[in-house]
């Protein structure tokens, strides 16, 4: 008797015998765009930090912040690149996991941890960049920014839900020391994590929100040339919100996903956009923040070696 899921499978042209096949061939195929996306990635995020560390005359408190995003994302985006590549060696060995490839999982579960907190700190300083463009929107508040207040959080909030996650992993696995942490496939992720990685979101809306109506409808900036330079800061910093909104909107989806039956074309769909939004956060950060920044072309463009 025929069952839904062979039914599914044979409309699409896939037998049973072919089904493991198709599903290694996706994830290796995934490894391969992740690592690529990642490495254009992280090259884009480090020649935006090269030019922002050079140039003197752009440092300021706006250029500051966004240096310490660029970083936390930086760090995220190279333990996500090792994560990949030892999952794509250990594909190549037809071994289940990574955790095979060591006698412990001690090291695995670290780069985890690591990832999901570098995760909820890049989104935590994009909710401290957006505060800071409402508080430039508003002169008033300009000057009482506290640097040390707002370095301490973008840095130190992030530990307490990532801690939080990582002692329920630590207790729930801990009858068996041979499992790595479950990742994405744990509801503890989805209620711990990416509900704070909402939080911060939903935060940075909010000061971007307020910071549009400022620019549009307040009367407190008469310098017309500020206004329409902060207008332009405020859409790239919407663009970079959208990216890694949409990412996080599609990551908790395609997580859901997987506890219902999903015909091979979704299945390919899924993974094919959630690699490409997962992994090129650090690109669209840099181009938004720094290579389409009119002060960094007009640096760019006087600069004489």
């Amino acid at each position: 008797m025929s069952t839904p899921g062979k039914e599914r499978r044979e409309a699409f042209g896939i037998r049973d015998e072919e089904k493991e096949q198709f599903i290694n061939d996706l994830y290796k195929a995934n490894n391969i765009l992740g690592m690529s996306l990642l490495v254009a990635s992280l090259t884009a995020v480090l020649l935006a930090m090269v030019i922002y560390s050079c140039f003197v005359t752009l440092q300021c408190m706006r250029v500051t912040l966004i240096k310490n995003f660029l970083v936390a994302i930086l760090f995220q985006e190279h333990i996500t690149l090792v994560l990949q590549a030892l999952v794509y060696f250990a594909r190549n060995e037809r071994l289940p996991d990574i955790r095979c490839l060591f006698r412990n999982t001690s090291f695995c579960e670290a780069l985890i941890a690591s990832s999901k907190y570098f995760e909820l700190t890049a989104l935590c300083w994009l909710a401290v960049i957006s505060y800071n463009q409402w508080c430039r929107s508003k002169p008033k508040l300009n000057n009482r920014f506290n640097f040390l207040t707002i370095f301490l959080i973008g840095w130190i909030t992030p530990i307490l839900p990532t801690a939080v996650w990582v002692g329920l992993m630590a207790h729930k696995d801990e009858s068996d020391a041979t499992k790595c942490w479950p990742g994405h496939n744990s509801k503890a992720e989805i209620a711990i994590l990416e509900g704070s990685k909402l939080l911060f979101i939903l935060i940075a809306l909010g000061f971007l929100a307020l910071n549009y109506f400022n620019l549009y409808h307040g009367r407190e900036i008469i310098n017309v040339e500020e206004v329409l330079k902060q207008r332009t800061e405020s859409h790239m910093a919407s663009c970079v919100w959208f990216w890694f909104t949409l990412a996080h909107v599609v990551y908790v989806s395609a997580t859901h996903a997987q506890y219902h039956p999903l015909d091979f074309r979704s299945m390919t769909a899924w993974s094919y956009i959630l690699t490409v939004l997962l992994s090129s956060g650090g690109l669209v950060a840099a181009t938004c923040f720094c290579f389409v920044d009119q002060d960094v072309r007009e640096m760019l463009k006087s600069y004489k070696p």
